[in-house]
């Protein structure tokens, strides 16, 4: 997490650089970002640091992973506001996504997903959605399912040669874009190892 401290240009620091530097230096404003990565510990030690009177602002998702120490700060201080939605209030919340809409298949995923409502998502999922693809995590053949959604997704790995032969850094970036696989876990045939091994054995048969 950055604290950005707006009345210095030396003005970005993890919390456990700057926690030093306040037995010396105390500013009137310091921003959080990224607050859900903090655990309760580290907060601590910043509440207690900062001088009487001075005010914090947090920025984060209270919806993502908690921190990975003990506690989940973000989320604990969003849930004492009874008002979510002034902003006015001590907590605001930005309802409007620049990445996609509410709309969109991933929009509407994502809403099933904040409302806990796992049903409901696995149902949507299998909807047959232009955006989503619903691969089982039972397949017998996993490679073979992700070779499908591969495919279905439009991707090619005629376009992935293309990534290897581009000699313009720009876009070789913008084609290795469209072939990022997102991870929910690090080990498994659908972890970051797992997924990693059959994406090569296909390209290496392709």
């Amino acid at each position: 997490p950055l604290l950005q401290l707006l009345d210095d240009e030396d003005h970005k620091r993890t919390i456990h650089l700057l926690l030093p530097l306040l037995k010396d230096y105390q500013p009137t404003l310091v921003i959080v970002d990224e607050t859900s990565m903090v655990d309760t510990m580290l907060l601590f030690r910043l509440l207690d640091s900062v001088a009487a009177g001075s005010s914090i602002i947090f920025l984060g998702d209270r919806d993502q992973l908690s921190s990975v120490q003990s506690g989940s700060v973000m989320a604990d201080l969003c849930a004492i506001s009874q008002n979510y939605n002034a902003s006015g209030e001590r907590v605001c919340v930005l309802q409007k996504s620049y990445r996609f809409t509410q709309h969109s298949g991933i929009g509407k995923a994502a809403a099933l997903v904040r409302s806990g409502d796992a049903d409901g998502f696995i149902d949507f999922m299998k909807s047959g959605d232009e955006q989503l693809v619903f691969v089982s995590p039972e397949a017998a053949d996993y490679k073979a399912a992700l070779l499908q959604a591969i495919e279905a997704m439009a991707l090619s790995f005629e376009e992935f040669a293309a990534y290897c032969r581009c000699a313009d850094a720009a876009g070789a970036i913008a084609l290795f874009d469209r072939f990022r696989i997102l991870c929910a876990h690090r080990h498994g045939n659908w972890g970051v190892s797992g997924l990693n091994d059959a994406v090569e054995t296909m390209l290496c048969d392709a």
